[in-house]
C-alpha cells in the first residue's frame, strides 16, 4: 500500500476523533432544516389563520427557513401564505416565531395559481381544516395547498415528524 493510502486513513481517523462524527456537515445539516422546523412556535394552521384574518381564504402555504441554520440564529423564517381575496391575489408573510404579518405582496394569476383557486373554491374545507386533519395522525404541516385528484378538490399537505418528511392527501369534498 502507499504512502498516500496510510496518509488518508490517519488524516481522516483524525479528523473525525477531533471534530467527532455527529459533527460533520454533511449529516447535521439535511436532519437540520426538519429539526428546526419542528420546534418553530407558530404552525402552519397558525399562520393560514392569520393570513385570512384580514378576509379571504387561503388557497396555499408554505415554510421558509431564512438559513441553512436558522433555528441556531433564533430566527426561524416565515410562512408564505396566498390569499385570494375576491378576484385578488396576495402573498402574506407570516413571521414563524412571532405571528407577525410581514410584507404583503399583490400576486400575478398564473395556470397553477388558477388551479389550485378552482380546487379551493370547488372544496368544502378549509385550507386550515385540512391542515388539522393532516396533523391528526402525527406529524407537523409544513406546507400545503389546494388541488384536484381524481376530479375532486382537495389538499396536499407534507409533514414532518422527528427528521423525516411525508405527502398527504385530505380531500375536501
Amino acid at each position: 500500500m502507499s504512502r498516500g493510502y496510510w496518509f488518508c486513513t490517519i488524516a481522516g481517523a483524525a479528523l473525525i476523533g477531533a471534530v467527532g462524527c455527529s459533527e460533520l456537515p454533511m449529516t447535521v445539516a439535511p436532519v437540520s432544516r426538519i429539526t428546526c422546523f419542528d420546534i418553530v412556535p407558530v404552525s402552519l394552521k397558525d399562520a393560514v389563520e392569520v393570513a385570512e384574518s384580514e378576509g379571504g381564504k387561503a388557497i396555499d402555504a408554505g415554510f421558509r427557513a431564512l438559513s441553512e441554520m436558522a433555528c441556531m440564529d433564533g430566527h426561524s423564517g416565515h410562512y408564505d401564505v396566498t390569499v385570494l381575496t375576491g378576484q385578488k391575489l396576495t402573498l402574506v408573510r407570516v413571521d414563524a416565531d412571532t405571528r407577525q404579518v410581514g410584507p404583503i405582496t399583490p400576486l400575478q394569476s398564473t395556470t397553477t395559481l388558477r388551479a389550485r383557486i378552482s380546487a379551493a373554491e370547488r372544496a368544502r374545507v378549509k385550507l386550515r381544516d385540512a391542515v388539522e386533519n393532516a396533523e391528526a395522525g402525527g406529524g407537523k404541516a409544513r406546507e400545503a395547498h389546494a388541488g384536484m385528484n381524481g376530479g375532486k378538490p382537495g389538499y396536499a399537505i407534507t409533514l414532518t415528524d422527528r427528521g423525516s418528511a411525508r405527502s398527504t392527501w385530505i380531500e375536501g369534498s
